[in-house]
């Protein structure tokens, strides 16, 4: 079955951008594709244009040294030939780059047809999980401190007992408060939701109209409003699922539930917990307590939409406070720990980065040694310190507090204890992360999370017909269908 997986993917990939690649992006802030010109650059740091459809042949940077280590990473995420590997790793590392858009498409295209350009590559939360079911990972050796790694990091980067990727950043959802907007309407440091009922009770009252009435206000018009007190990440990418997915954990809700033990699954997505909790995201915006505007929202325009400065309340990932500088926010902002749902857990979608070495790695030895490098604590800290990320590790997060402390940087070690807790608490995102699969199912289940948003049908409607959706794709793509 995995051949028809990995035809059906390279097919995919001529055609369409992986819909799971967005979430890497949403982890740290650095979604800076454009369609310009990317650079790759190699060991010996030089660099050359790589043109923005390296789908095309002879656009590779490889080294020649053949003893060299062959890198594959995501270009958006900064340069990581600037990786500070000094005491952990003394061989050649051949480090090569692509735009996000292209990565996953790059991989499949080389390593199914048997090319052995790469050793390692550096993949975005599905990635671990997809090519690993695809037969073309080696599962990995476990570190001998794999306690210091949030659980969750380590089992969204596992099928079952095989580890697939080395987890080296991660990401985990927390809740920012606008501030200003805040002590406006008379609330301080006590007022704080600790609950989804009080978060929607609060955002309904930091929602103001231009008369100055509040959302609970009687005489408000929501047709006419100047201040949210919330919004959703919602929209054509993967943003739009993936809160859906935090809030609905907190309510004890899933997409699917899988048992790796029997390799099945269950669609559950019409749950009356998942349809509560996108019926109380529907409630908040037929209230007026959102913007309007979500089905076509991509990470930016949802980043627009915050730094604006009106906005009371968000749940995104870490990587949005970098993005407040300089803007209405800066200054403006704390951050906190998610509000809990029914279970009186909150429980985050975790996304992320990992390590990954090919079954067919051309230096598979000295590869494993370099990812072992690559995944260990003070590697983590060195590449975290230079992309911004945040680390898959509790000792690396201890050891930034201390420096955060000793710089009087409060609102670092805000975002790392509301990180924290959501990390730790944090789960692998439930819908399909493995073969074509991943695409469709990330795909359509916004679709009919924003067809439900916007009126086109009522949120069992939704949640009834794309539990449908999922069954179909799941077994045409023969996902976990117990063989």
């Amino acid at each position: 079955m995995k051949r028809k997986w990995v035809n059906r993917l390279i097919a995919l990939s001529m055609t369409a951008v992986m819909a799971g690649s967005m979430i890497g992006c949403g982890g740290n802030g650095n979604d800076t594709s454009s369609g310009t010109n990317e650079t790759v650059e190699n060991n010996a740091g030089e660099t050359v244009d790589e043109p923005a459809d390296s789908g095309s042949e002879g656009t590779e940077n490889v080294s020649s040294d053949k003893d060299a280590v062959t890198v594959v990473y995501n270009t958006n995420n900064g340069d990581m030939a600037k990786w500070n590997l000094e005491g952990l790793y003394d061989g050649e590392v051949n480090w090569v780059g692509y735009s996000e858009n292209e990565l996953d498409n790059k991989i499949l295209l080389e390593m199914t047809t048997g090319a052995k350009t790469f050793d390692i590559a550096i993949t975005q939360a599905a990635g671990a999980k997809q090519f690993g079911s695809l037969g073309l990972l080696e599962p990995l050796e476990p570190l001998d401190d794999m306690d210091d790694i949030f659980k969750g990091n380590v089992e969204q980067h596992s099928l079952g007992e095989d580890l697939y990727g080395y987890p080296l950043t991660g990401d985990a959802m927390i809740m920012y408060v606008n501030t200003k907007i805040w002590e406006e309407a008379g609330y301080t440091e006590d007022d704080i939701p600790k609950t989804l009922e009080e978060y929607g009770e609060k955002a309904i009252h930091l929602t103001m109209d231009s008369s100055g009435k509040r959302g609970d206000e009687e005489g408000f018009n929501k047709d006419d409003v100047v201040q949210w007190g919330t919004m959703y990440m919602g929209g054509s990418v993967v943003g739009n699922p993936w809160e859906l997915a935090t809030l609905s954990y907190g309510n004890g809700a899933k997409y699917i539930r899988k048992d790796y033990s029997n390799n099945t699954c269950e669609v559950v997505c019409n749950s009356p917990e998942m349809v509560g909790t996108l019926q109380f995201i529907k409630d908040l915006a037929d209230a007026g307590a959102m913007p309007e505007g979500y089905v076509g929202y991509d990470y930016n325009e949802v980043d627009a939409q915050w730094i604006s400065g009106k906005i009371g309340l968000f749940i995104n990932w870490p990587y949005l406070l970098d993005r407040c500088t300089g803007t209405e926010m800066e200054g403006n902002v704390k951050v906190y720990g998610l509000p809990a749902g029914s279970t009186g857990k909150s429980e985050s979608c975790l996304g992320g980065w990992s390590v990954n070495v090919f079954k067919d790695a051309p230096h598979k030895e000295e590869a494993l040694k370099l990812a072992k490098a690559l995944a260990s604590a003070e590697a983590n800290y060195n590449y975290c310190k230079l992309q911004g990320s945040s680390t898959a590790r509790t000792s690396v997060l201890e050891r930034q507090n201390e420096e955060y402390k000793a710089a009087g940087e409060d609102i670092l070690l805000e975002v790392n204890e509301a990180y924290l807790a959501s990390a730790s608490a944090g789960a692998e995102m439930d819908l399909a992360q493995t073969n074509a699969a991943a695409t469709d199912c990330q795909q359509t289940a916004a679709q009919y999370i924003n067809m439900a948003l916007t009126g086109q049908l009522s949120c069992q409607e939704a949640m009834d017909q794309l539990k449908v959706e999922l069954e179909d794709i799941l077994a045409a793509n023969d996902y976990m269908q117990g063989n």
